[in-house]
């Protein structure tokens, strides 16, 4: 339901890669030029902020904007996630117009 949501309100708008761990979601970003990366923080081999940190060392990578979708609200959570560098949350199950209006947000020419 979730990718089908995303895969939707992206239509039109480029080509979405997917990565299912956070190991082979940084050998993409090695491969692959993207406007926008959304991670899941409870990644299983790699800790949301942890892969935000990476994404932000390196300089191919760095000025991508990060939207992590948050399962349940935790403040602590959250805020470690803003620090690593997402410049957006969501939390899981989010509508497509919700999720349209991040993108929206994070990828007007300020953000990019």
């Amino acid at each position: 339901m979730l990718k089908r949501t995303i895969r939707q309100t992206l239509f039109g708008r480029g080509r979405i890669v997917e990565a299912s761990t956070g190991q082979e979601a940084i050998e993409v970003l090695g491969h692959h030029r993207v406007d926008l990366i959304l991670i899941d923080p409870r990644l299983t081999d790699i800790d949301g902020v942890e892969l935000i940190g990476r994404i932000r060392s390196e300089p191919e990578t760095r000025g991508i904007p990060v939207v992590a979708m948050l399962a349940r609200v935790d403040a602590r959570k959250a805020e470690q996630l803003r620090r690593a560098g997402a410049c957006a949350q969501l939390r899981k199950p989010f509508t497509a117009a919700a999720f349209g209006e991040v993108v929206s947000q994070v990828l007007e020419p300020t953000h990019v």
